[in-house]
């Protein structure tokens, strides 16, 4: 149980996650089956003991590749392999019930409150290539400024990460105060939330740059949103990674902005499906 949980290393890669109460702390037996009898929902909506069934798996997976290969040991790659797999398995081999109900949900960009910026954030990652971007708008949803910056390779959440601190080293220059940050990553937000991370984490000085920056704000709020309310940030990212742009602001909005900008200003919605159990 030690190498499951306890060790630098275990410890690091579950902290990777958003972890039930008291995770840490309970005794052996009672953590193994609380956790998996554990089916509340979790990343991605998919069921904790999920998760928790695969993490354990690729922990103890990497460790042996570590002792017998010496293969180096990444907890976020680690963390990100469980998630992928546990994800998998849900929509493809877990038995679907019968009581599950599927609704259609109009989403839409919307305003921040009353004195507020709002600074929306993406990364685009594919073929290992990483762009990010992101823009703010004022408490009326009009355009102030925009950034896009092409990263080179690595992680889907390095991007995320990389296009918040850069959002918020803008924000604090044309001195807001208030700011709300939206995204759709939740890993990001959870990181930022989570203050058990060590020096360890691969990306611990980035999520310290960026909560220094958060703090240096009068008032903030780091909100999940679905990405369908996220067009012009995942737009901007997107074109980063694809034209290897180096890092830009953009004081007018570039062109292909200009139809999404609209479609957020008139709250026009996308439908998403979306699966639930009733209570």
């Amino acid at each position: 149980m030690h190498i499951l949980r306890d060790c630098p290393v275990s410890t690091s890669v579950w902290n990777q996650l958003p972890l039930p109460q008291n995770f840490f702390s309970l005794p052996h037996p009672i953590w193994l089956k609380n956790n998996c009898t554990n089916s509340s929902p979790s990343l991605k909506n998919i069921p904790w003991n999920t998760i928790f069934a695969f993490s354990c798996y690729a922990i103890w997976h990497q460790r042996n590749h570590l002792i017998h290969h010496n293969s180096p040991l990444s907890p976020l790659l680690v963390a990100r392999s469980a998630i992928h797999k546990a994800i998998e398995y849900h929509f493809l081999a877990a038995p679907n019930p019968q009581n599950t109900n599927i609704s259609h949900l109009p989403i839409h960009w919307t305003e921040p409150k009353k004195s507020f910026c709002k600074l929306n954030i993406d990364g685009a990652a594919s073929n290992n290539l990483l762009g990010t971007g992101g823009i703010i708008r004022n408490d009326q949803g009009y355009y102030m400024i925009s950034f896009c910056k092409f990263l080179g390779q690595g992680s889907s959440v390095q991007a995320e990460l990389w296009a918040l601190q850069i959002g918020l080293s803008i924000a604090r220059d044309i001195n807001i105060s208030h700011i709300e940050i939206e995204t759709d990553c939740t890993m990001l937000i959870h990181l930022i939330n989570n203050n058990q991370l060590t020096n360890l984490h691969p990306l611990f000085s980035v999520i310290c740059t960026c909560r220094h920056f958060l703090s240096a704000f009068d008032s903030w709020e780091l909100k999940h949103i679905y990405r369908e309310a996220n067009g012009c940030a995942d737009a901007l990212a997107k074109h980063a990674r694809m034209t290897c742009c180096n890092s830009c602001t953009f004081l007018e909005p570039l062109v292909f902005l200009l139809p999404l900008l609209a479609k957020d200003r008139d709250h026009r919605s996308t439908i998403r499906r979306i699966s639930f159990r009733p209570p």
